[in-house]
């Protein structure tokens, strides 16, 4: 198959498609490549149907209509076309599970640009034009061949996302805390072994995804992170977490699954937002009575944890719809539990209760759905 064949195919492939945009950028290569949209016409009689209403309109007028376009979509090619600077005016860049292995300069002429989705690429750099979109909120590089951040991220100071997971990066450095508007940061599965301090300065988060990492211990500076929500550290190696935790006032999830875990701090108890807790895989023995304290808790796993007994502060967990308890070494629960009168599901698989005990726990919630 000549050249001039396979863009035609390519371009095909484009005019074939259901979003606008897509079609609007075919038509542009199509005229630039100096292909002859009658020939489509003639031979497909879907891309007839397509164009039938394009073809007559000046190039000119294409180019009109294509930097007007706010939004575009591209998947499974291997190069992004360069006629892709038409696209003055575009806000949001889709460009996810291509096989893209480097990215054009051009890109750095859609200044306009709000969000840059390059994940699922083959990626390990990114043009130092890309310093150029001073407009960019949310960018994702997840998925590709990064061994270290590219230093044009650390330009784009008004980005609130940044998606660097899945990438063999092994280290943030210190300039992750040059990003100070962030929202949200993910990091995970990058065989990250330690969190910067700089992560301090990131005070705006209110996400941060560093699971399925090999991490032992947080830094003391997350107590900055006073506006953070959501904590995803499962899949880790933490042996212990800092007393700095408890300074985490507006947490509402915190996901420690499979961890090195034996205790948590009493600081814990401060959490006084926090809904959902996720500690299962970790070998606690002795539930954390910190616990017990958090009054708008709804959602405990605790499946897998080596307990042998349930304290009575569990009764003061009100709020619980969810407990699963599955794979200890639980004999009995309290009788506090029937203090639990939202429970709505109770796993205790995995366990050596009684038919006896089991009995007394039915009884206790009868509302509830119990799994022995």
């Amino acid at each position: 198959m000549s050249e001039k064949e396979i863009e035609k195919e390519k371009v095909m492939r484009w005019l074939l498609s259901e979003q606008e945009d897509t079609i609007a950028l075919g038509l542009t290569i199509a005229e630039t490549l100096k292909l002859d949209l009658e020939e489509f016409k003639q031979d497909i009689s879907i891309a007839y149907r397509l164009l039938s209403s394009k073809v007559g309109i000046s190039f000119e007028k294409q180019l009109w209509e294509i930097s007007n376009a706010r939004g575009l979509t591209l998947r499974d090619e291997s190069i992004l076309p360069w006629q892709i600077v038409y696209f003055v005016n575009l806000k949001s860049l889709d460009l996810t599970r291509n096989h893209f292995t480097a990215i054009p300069t051009q890109i750095g002429n859609l200044t306009q640009l709000t969000w840059l989705d390059l994940s699922a690429n083959q990626l390990n750099t990114l043009p130092t034009e890309i310093r150029n979109l001073k407009n960019l909120k949310e960018l994702r590089l997840s998925f590709n061949q990064f061994t270290i951040i590219p230093d044009e991220i650390w330009s784009l100071t008004t980005l609130t996302n940044l998606d660097l997971g899945n990438n063999p990066l092994k280290i943030i450095p210190a300039k992750i805390g040059n990003l100070t508007d962030l929202i949200l940061l993910d990091i995970r599965s990058i065989q990250l072994v330690a969190l910067p301090v700089e992560i301090g300065k990131l005070i705006r988060l209110k996400e941060l995804r560093v699971d399925e990492n090999q991490l032992t211990s947080l830094p003391q500076e997350i107590s900055a992170l006073i506006n953070l929500k959501e904590l995803e550290l499962s899949n880790n190696r933490l042996i212990s977490l800092p007393d700095e935790i408890g300074c985490l006032v507006d947490l509402e999830r915190l996901d420690l699954t499979t961890n090195l875990l034996q205790s948590l701090p009493v600081e814990i108890e401060k959490l006084k937002k926090m809904n959902g807790l996720y500690l299962e895989e970790n070998p606690l023995s002795i539930f954390p009575i910190s616990i017990s304290k958090l009054p708008v808790l709804d959602y405990i796993e605790l499946g897998n944890c080596q307990l042998r007994t349930l304290p009575a502060e569990i009764g003061t967990l009100t709020r619980l719809t969810t407990l699963h308890l599955n794979n200890n070494q639980l004999e009995r629960l309290p009788e506090e539990i029937k203090n639990l009168t939202q429970l709505d599901s109770l796993n205790l698989t995995g366990n050596p209760i009684s038919e006896a005990e089991q009995q007394k726990i039915r009884a206790w919630l009868p509302n509830c759905r119990i799994w022995f």
